[in-house]
């Protein structure tokens, strides 16, 4: 599990210079744990690798304990530090490397996590935050699961072809029981890189 420091994700996600995060990199930070979320994982890595680390979403100061985030198809709401919390612990991801960078796409990326999970609270109509967070676990859906993070067909996202586009970076990709980042060629299979297979045949890629 991964330590979060609260009032860094509050004040320091909101400072960097937006830019791209490369393939390596992201194949070097973070992989999935014992959770079957990949799909959140695979969508969280693509999005960064076109929009980069604090750039995902805005985020506004409310208190100590809360921020509004404003999602890129401009519906908002409050996500709480405790809500956070909560979402780390969901989220169960497992560094590969630990240092600075790696430290700062892994948080960035547990706060995504969480920004998903209440967004899926709200469209879902789900009683709490932590039954959101556990559908988004067990019940994300790998070729809509864009929506969770405010992303739209046709402006955040492009649907592929069957079997197309390996050579996209930015790219989701899928089988019936499993999902995969996948960035020029080669896919994040469980934290090693290794090159795009057939049987991952669904694909989407992240836009800007």
């Amino acid at each position: 599990m991964i330590k979060i420091i609260i009032i860094f994700v509050m004040l320091a996600f909101g400072t960097d210079v937006y830019s791209q995060v490369s393939c390596d990199d992201l194949f070097n930070s973070f992989k999935q744990g014992e959770r079957p979320n990949c799909a959140s994982i695979a969508l969280i890595k693509a999005a960064l690798n076109i929009y980069g680390l604090n750039n995902l979403f805005l985020i506004e100061r409310i208190s100590d304990t809360s921020q509004k985030i404003i999602l890129k198809n401009n519906k908002s709401f409050i996500l709480t530090n405790s809500e956070i919390s909560q979402a780390n612990q969901s989220a169960d991801f497992v560094f590969i490397a630990d240092n600075a960078e790696t430290r700062k796409i892994v948080e960035y990326a547990v706060l995504t996590y969480a920004v998903m999970a209440k967004n899926k609270q709200i469209i879902d109509e789900e009683v709490d935050f932590r039954t959101a967070l556990e559908n988004l676990e067990y019940g994300a859906y790998t070729p809509t699961v864009y929506k969770c993070l405010g992303f739209e067909k046709g402006k955040q996202v492009k649907k592929l072809r069957r079997l197309s586009g390996g050579d996209y970076s930015g790219m989701v990709a899928w089988s019936s029981a499993h999902a995969v980042f996948a960035c020029e060629g080669y896919m994040d299979y469980h934290g090693s890189r290794k090159p795009l297979w057939f049987k991952y045949s669904g694909r989407f890629r992240v836009i800007r």
